[in-house]
């Protein structure tokens, strides 16, 4: 993915790929989250973010796999204001997503953004499916996946929902409900 400046609600941030010097920033995005973020990003309350934990999440090959983040330049310093990836999945040729939004962006578009950057580059790499699992009371989240026509699939767990895409077909994004 090419580094590129993009705006919401009027302010310039940059969109590039995570490297692996951004641990330390990685850290820092994840203790700015609150419980809420992390129980609905995480689906429990991890309360720490080691430094091997983080070198893992940064340490991708973005050949295969994808991860993105949004950052806030002032002068030399970044912050990380949201991230997004995918793992691939070669045995089934699809791709898990997932997203988080530091607190004070979300509502902004960011995860609309990042989600349809991810599908994009799946596409064109060939990826079949993308899928998701969201906590069922997450409603902004699942309006995100909705907005790009994923689809709701049988799940075993109430609290969770399964969303699918089928990446090759055609769909233009838009506001449609999960059905």
């Amino acid at each position: 993915i090419e580094e590129r400046k993009q705006q919401f609600a009027g302010e310039s941030y940059v969109l590039r790929p995570l490297h692996p010097a951004d641990e330390r920033l990685l850290q820092e995005f994840f203790y700015s989250h609150n419980k809420e973020t992390l129980l609905m990003r995480y689906s429990h309350h991890p309360k720490q973010m080691s430094r091997e934990k983080a070198s893992a999440l940064v340490a991708v090959d973005q050949a295969r796999d994808l991860a993105f983040c949004l950052v806030k330049r002032n002068g030399p310093r970044e912050e990380i204001e949201a991230v997004g990836r995918y793992y691939f999945v070669a045995q089934n040729n699809s791709a898990e997503a997932a997203f988080v939004v530091r607190e004070i962006h979300q509502g902004k578009g960011m995860a609309k953004f990042l989600l349809g950057e991810m599908i994009e580059i799946a596409r064109k790499r060939g990826v079949k499916h993308m899928y998701a699992y969201v906590r069922a009371e997450n409603k902004p989240m699942l309006r995100v996946f909705a907005f790009h026509n994923f689809v709701r699939k049988p799940n075993e767990s109430p609290r969770e929902v399964f969303l699918e895409l089928d990446i090759q077909a055609v769909q233009p994004s838009g506001e449609q409900a999960v059905a």
